[in-house]
């Protein structure tokens, strides 16, 4: 909690839905197989246009496993190896309580590895930033709770009264990068732990996040330095 100072399928249809002719075959077998053929060429070029190449060298994010957090945000945390760059630009903006936006952007620039896989609630409303686990039980592993400001703030102070758990902090700023760990954080611990240039935190239950180290970088369902959705 805070205590700042403030796809296209080719398949031919049933017989139901076929043209009388194509089901008295009335239509020669080789033109049916044609214009199968035809189908689904022009299928697959619709899905090359929408999707890109598969070829092109590019290669999208990866996606969140939604079977990992159907109801919760994925965390991901990453390091890129040296020689690599993540290739985050910009900074991401959350508009309104539940409204997300933003223009950060990710791309593959070194290979990556996953260091931490977590799945996360929000805290997003000034409300829900100070209230943060207070209350809450105790944080199972692979749990988190994802603090979002609207924007990069100096000044933010972390503490843990009123929370019956020890907790590990992860601060990250506006390009997805950790910034700064504050490890087992004890129960009920009132002291401020503040850092400057503070995007998001990352809570996590003590030793959860002992593998995760400064300059690692966030993702946010699958993309860096970017929350896609809010609830």
């Amino acid at each position: 909690m805070l205590g700042t100072s403030d796809s296209f399928p080719c398949s031919e249809r049933s017989s139901a839905e076929r043209p009388a002719a194509h089901v008295s075959g009335a239509r020669p077998a080789a033109s049916r197989a044609t214009a199968l053929v035809w189908a689904c060429a022009a299928a697959l070029a619709m899905c090359i246009a929408a999707c890109g190449d598969p070829d092109d060298g590019v290669a999208p994010p990866p996606p969140p496993d939604a079977a990992r957090c159907p109801e919760r945000t994925q965390l991901d945390f990453v390091r890129v190896a040296d020689g690599g760059d993540a290739g985050v630009g910009g900074d991401a903006g959350v508009g309104g309580d539940a409204g997300v936006g933003g223009d950060a952007g990710a791309g593959a620039g070194g290979d990556e590895q996953l260091i931490l896989t977590a799945c996360a609630d929000l805290a997003i409303t000034e409300a829900e930033r100070r209230e943060g686990l207070r209350g809450a039980p105790p944080l199972a592993a692979g749990e988190a709770l994802l603090i979002v400001f609207p924007l990069q703030l100096d000044d933010i102070c972390i503490v843990n009264n009123g929370v019956s758990f020890s907790i590990d902090v992860l601060i990250i700023d506006g390009a997805g990068v950790v910034t700064a760990r504050e490890p087992a954080i004890p129960a009920d611990d009132g002291t401020p732990r503040c850092h400057d240039g503070v995007r998001w935190v990352a809570e996590l239950a003590a030793g959860q996040a002992d593998a995760v180290k400064v300059g690692d970088r966030l993702r946010i369902d699958g993309v860096i330095g970017a929350t896609s959705r809010a609830r």
